[in-house]
Parts: structure tokens; sequence; C-alpha cells
């Protein structure tokens, strides 16, 4: 038995039924969006970097400006801060258990974020700083682990780092 194809005038291939060129057009188009989401994904992480550096930055400046309410939608409502040793757990905690910190006329300490880095998929990043004085002099290092939320990003895990070793007499 010999089969037979439609000839298509415009293309010398056989004609297909209409499902399946739908199922082409979407493998197609597919394709090409992985291609896009490929060659763009780079360019996005380092957009995300500068969008953690201004989060990190802003934290810092809530807190250093005594802002409780602009310092509280930093953290995200799952937060887990490690505050004297012990973890704390959910933003209001978190904001209560800095309280007596917030409280202050003058920031006890203040901080600075040196290095960001975000994930390959834009939604996880980790900051990391020094802690200073209110002499400024550098006491300790941070580490914060940030999460990219609809409204922006927010500190999921933040706790004291390593202190700054003295120097040698």
């Amino acid at each position: 038995m010999r089969r037979e194809f439609k000839a298509n005038r415009r293309m010398p291939c056989p004609v297909v039924p209409s499902g399946k060129r739908k199922d082409r057009t979407r493998a197609a188009g597919a394709a090409a969006l992985f291609l896009l989401l490929i060659v763009t994904a780079p360019l996005l992480a380092d957009d995300s970097v500068d969008e953690v550096r201004a989060a990190e930055t802003g934290f810092a400046k809530a807190f250093a400006d005594r802002d409780v309410k602009l310092f509280s939608t930093y953290i995200a409502w799952d937060a887990t801060f490690i505050v004297r040793g012990k973890p704390v757990r959910g933003r209001d905690e978190v904001v209560k258990s800095w309280g007596d910190l917030l409280a202050t006329p003058a920031p006890p300490f203040t901080w600075k974020q040196e290095q960001a880095y975000v994930d390959e998929a834009g939604r996880s990043a980790m900051s990391i700083g020094s802690v200073f004085d209110p002499e400024g002099n550098r006491v300790a290092t941070f580490t914060s682990y940030w999460r990219r939320e609809n409204d922006g990003w927010k500190v999921v895990f933040d706790g004291p780092g390593a202190p700054v070793c003295p120097k040698p007499k």
C-alpha cells in the first residue's frame, strides 16, 4: 500500500494536521522562551544583587533612624533571628525582641553590607558585612539571608556573625 502526502505549494513537506501544528508551535514557543531565560538570567541576577544591596541598606537605615514601622517591613513574616544566642521566630516576635535596641535615642550599633549573593533562580540571597559600635569600631560581622517576595526582598534568617579578633598589642 502506497502512502500519499498532500504537498503544500509553499513548503515541500507533508501537510500536518492542525492539532500537530499547534503542538509544534507550542514546542517552538517554549524552546524560544527557554533560550530567552538562559540568555537573560545573568542580567536578572545582577539586578537582583543590586536589589538585595538596596534592601540591606534600607534595613540598616531604618534601624539607625529608629523607625520601627519601616524596620519591620524588611522582615519576613516567618523570619528567624538569633537574638542573645536564642532563636526568635516570626516578624512580630523579632521586632518585639529588638524593642530595647530600637528604643534607645541612638543606635547601640550599626551595620554595613559588604557583599551580596543571589541564587540562580533570583529568589534567595545572602548578605554579608560588618557591625560597628557607636564609636565606629568594627566589632563583628553579620550574615543575613533574604527571600524575594511579591513586595520586595525580606530577611528570613539573621544573626550575629563572628566577633572581630582583637589586634595584637
